[in-house]
């Protein structure tokens, strides 16, 4: 593989690009110009591992030029810089594969941590795909499993749909933001369901939750982590409402679960809890199919609202593709393990 770090930086102020150029040129091979139009000339003859984006350029912004770059399927990772940065801008890039956000006026040694750490995701990446190549080839097992690892790599659904903008959901967004970049660091599964279950109950403001994952084939849903709980729980698919969920593929929002006919009190009699209101949400992988369910209970003020309902929306897109790389990724260490025998 070709280690020489090839860096593209784009912006249109001429003091920014010699600034980072200075401090980047013994890692990476740069490349800048000063405009949208030429970024693109670029694109199309030569091949970046990262690119260092200005937002607001004349001509062409940078939203323009990253919708074109996708559009030529070129994958380099992308990090927008940007005076300001807003929701609504988020909102417009999040179908386009960002990296990260970089405000103005920005830290320089954080933004070269930044850049770093892009490069290092497009090696995995690139690693990885190099890696299925060479294992594909008449072994229908690997073909099979190299179909899983394309489907992982589809775009996510919107994960957030638009409702009005206050200060309480900008909040709840950065504390997202926070948990998005560590869950990125976790690479155990059971540290990633206990990390999970934890951040919902935060991001929530609920006393506790549970990540379930599907067992398809005893037919259950089953869970390694509850806060509060050191054994496994199982139930069945159709079971109580997070079962019901698991069954449905819809989420539940109840007020008062010992009313609801979908509730099994047979836990709460086992733990000595008494669980008040619920929400239940199911995790989807990109065909749609249920992986897990995310359960909090009791709302520590009042009951779960729409909005909740939203952020968990929200949450759930990332931690589905969580899990379901780092499940991949172990698929392929057995793969490589059974192979080296």
């Amino acid at each position: 593989m070709d280690l020489v770090k090839k860096l593209l930086i784009v912006d249109d102020d001429d003091f920014i690009i010699d600034l980072l150029s200075e401090r980047l040129k013994d890692f990476y091979s740069i490349t800048t110009c000063n405009g949208g139009a030429e970024a693109l000339k670029l694109t199309q003859s030569q091949t970046f591992d990262i690119i260092l984006l200005d937002y607001n350029m004349p001509e062409l912004t940078g939203l323009d030029v990253l919708k074109e770059i996708r559009r030529s399927n070129i994958q380099s990772q992308v990090i927008i810089i940007t005076a300001y940065p807003t929701y609504e801008l988020a909102v417009q890039f999040n179908p386009y594969d960002v990296y990260e956000f970089v405000s103005k006026p920005f830290q320089l040694d954080a933004l070269i941590h930044t850049v770093n750490k892009a490069w290092d995701k497009y090696y995995l990446v690139k690693i990885k795909n190099e890696f299925e190549n060479d294992l594909i080839g008449n072994n229908k097992e690997l073909r099979k499993l190299n179909d899983k690892l394309l489907k992982s790599n589809q775009k996510l659904d919107e994960a957030l749909v638009q409702y009005e903008f206050n200060i309480l959901f900008q909040k709840r967004l950065m504390e997202l933001v926070d948990i998005f970049e560590h869950m990125g660091k976790v690479r155990s599964s059971d540290k990633l369901q206990a990390y999970i279950a934890k951040s919902v109950s935060h991001i929530l403001r609920a006393d506790r939750s549970t990540l379930y994952l599907v067992d398809e084939d005893a037919g259950e849903i089953y869970s390694c982590f509850a806060e509060s709980c050191d054994k496994e729980i199982r139930m069945k698919i159709g079971d109580g409402i997070a079962g019901t969920v698991a069954q449905n593929k819809q989420t539940i929002r109840v007020e008062d679960a010992y009313q609801d006919e979908r509730f099994d009190s047979r836990l709460d009699t086992m733990t000595t809890y008494v669980t008040k209101s619920v929400i239940c949400m199911p995790l989807s992988d990109v065909s749609g199919n249920v992986i897990g369910v995310l359960e909090s209970l009791n709302k520590i003020c009042g009951s779960f609202t729409e909005d909740d309902e939203k952020v968990l929306k929200a949450f759930n897109s990332l931690a589905s593709m969580t899990i379901q790389t780092i499940g991949l990724i172990n698929e392929n260490e057995k793969l490589k393990e059974r192979l080296g025998e």
